[in-house]
């Protein structure tokens, strides 16, 4: 089964310029294919389950759309390979995605169980300050308080 639909495709692409009237199956099977072996690394355990439309996230569709439309529109222009500037812009902010989404910049909110880039972490915890707490190797800053601001010694 196909990651994107026809009009995924398409809506990357200029309706008076170019129009797709079907996808070629091998071509959006090799670029799934790419577009899934770079972001494992960034959801080892999910990847396997994105087989179709429906179960891949909605910004890994638009990466592997956004592909399939690059590379369709310099396959069509082929003779004119120095003007196909678009089709490279396509591509180029397809690959600032993926890395985005390597590094954890850019999150996949449909995938549940993780946590979300736009949550805050906030050191130290009640658990770390507690009086019964104590420094060790990997936390030295355990423990309770050294000293306090505005006491006079």
């Amino acid at each position: 089964m196909a990651h994107v639909e026809l009009a995924e495709v398409q809506s990357w692409l200029e309706t008076t310029k170019l129009t797709l009237s079907s996808l070629d199956t091998q071509r959006e099977a090799q670029i799934s294919a790419q577009v899934l072996a770079r972001v494992v690394s960034a959801y080892p355990t999910q990847v396997a389950g994105w087989t179709d439309h429906s179960n891949t996230p909605s910004l890994i569709r638009s990466v592997i759309a956004m592909m399939y439309a690059g590379w369709h529109y310099d396959v069509t222009y082929s003779e004119n390979p120095e003007e196909n500037s678009f089709a490279d812009r396509l591509r180029a902010t397809a690959q600032e995605l993926i890395e985005g989404i390597i590094s954890g910049a850019i999150d996949l909110v449909e995938v549940p169980g993780l946590p979300t880039i736009s949550q805050p972490a906030f050191y130290p915890t009640d658990a770390s300050s507690a009086p019964d707490a104590f420094p060790t190797l990997a936390d030295p800053s355990a423990g309770p308080a050294s000293f306090s601001m505005g006491k006079i010694f």
